[in-house]
This record gives structure tokens, C-alpha cells and sequence, in this order.
């Protein structure tokens, strides 16, 4: 996996390194993140990505992959979701292996330290989701969130006919 970044990490199944309970990390929960570690070194990073994102399915396969390189032997994968990691985790392979970060090397703890948070994507909005969301935040019951969009229908109904109308008495004025 090209360029190292240095570090003399050479990862291995036997190198778990635990960071002390006082310091936590920095950017929260890291459940994003993977180590990858006794990697083929003929894989390239693009073909390991490639390899991890095949793993995914649904959300967490949209949600995507990144790889960043410590070593020739040992890498860092950033999953869009914590799903990512659980799917990438189910399943083994003969050309690398994957640990999560609390039981990491300590240069792929260090590495992840210095990624940012990964930006969480806004959900998808619909017109259900956007009323559900107002109903709750007005504490409306079920009885008075119907009346509400009985009312409105209704408002719709006679502003769909005052139109039809307006158009009828342009029409007839030509």
C-alpha cells in the first residue's frame, strides 16, 4: 500500500496497544475506524478500498470507505457509518487483517487521533418526516396533528377552487 508515513510501524496480530484510560481521543467515539494490518504488500490502496467497500451493503455501502496508509503493512479504514465497520468485521480474508481501534497499534491510534470527525451526512427529508417532526415539537396528540391536516386540506381545497375560478372570469373576459 504505497508511501508510508512512517512511524516503523509494521503492524502485527500481537501489537494491540491500548491507549491510557485518562486520555481520551479527541474526536469522540472513533466506531468509524478500523485497523488494517498484515497487508499483502502487492495490494494497492485503491484495490483495498475497492476490496473493503465490496464487503458493505445498503446505507453503509453508500456511506462509502476511506484508507489511510501508516505503512506497507498496516493501514488506517474510515467507514462512512459504524455499520461499515460491523459488515467489514464479519468477514475475513487472506490478504489483510482488520482490528478496531480500541484494539489497535499504537501508530493507527495516533493516526486516527489526527482525522477530523467525519461529517454526518443530513438525513434524507420527506413530507412525513418533516410533519412527524412538528407534531412533536408542538406536543400535539394524534387527534389534534388530524384536525391540523384536515384543516389545511381544507384551506388548500378552497384556495384550488377560488383560483379555478379567477382563471374562469379571465377566460370569459377575453
Amino acid at each position: 500500500a504505497g508511501g508510508g508515513r512512517g512511524g516503523g510501524c509494521s503492524c502485527s496480530a500481537g501489537d494491540s496497544w491500548r491507549q491510557p484510560a485518562s486520555s481520551g481521543d479527541a474526536g469522540g467515539s472513533r466506531e468509524d475506524l478500523l485497523e488494517i494490518f498484515d497487508l499483502n504488500t502487492s495490494l494497492s490502496l485503491r484495490e483495498l478500498q475497492a476490496m473493503l467497500k465490496e464487503r458493505l451493503s445498503g446505507q453503509a455501502k453508500a456511506a462509502g470507505v476511506e484508507v489511510h496508509p501508516i505503512d506497507e503493512r498496516c493501514a488506517l479504514a474510515r467507514f462512512g457509518m459504524a455499520a461499515g465497520v460491523r459488515m467489514a468485521l464479519s468477514e475475513s480474508s487472506k490478504l489483510f487483517k482488520l482490528r478496531p481501534l480500541s484494539d489497535a497499534s499504537k501508530p493507527a491510534v495516533e493516526l486516527a487521533a489526527t482525522l477530523p470527525p467525519r461529517v454526518q451526512q443530513r438525513p434524507r427529508s420527506s413530507g412525513s418526516a418533516a410533519s412527524r417532526l412538528i407534531t412533536s415539537s408542538l406536543e400535539l396528540s394524534r387527534e389534534e396533528s388530524a384536525a391540523a391536516r384536515r384543516v389545511a386540506k381544507e384551506k388548500h381545497k378552497l384556495v384550488l377552487a377560488e383560483s379555478r375560478k379567477e382563471k374562469e372570469k379571465a377566460a370569459a373576459e377575453r
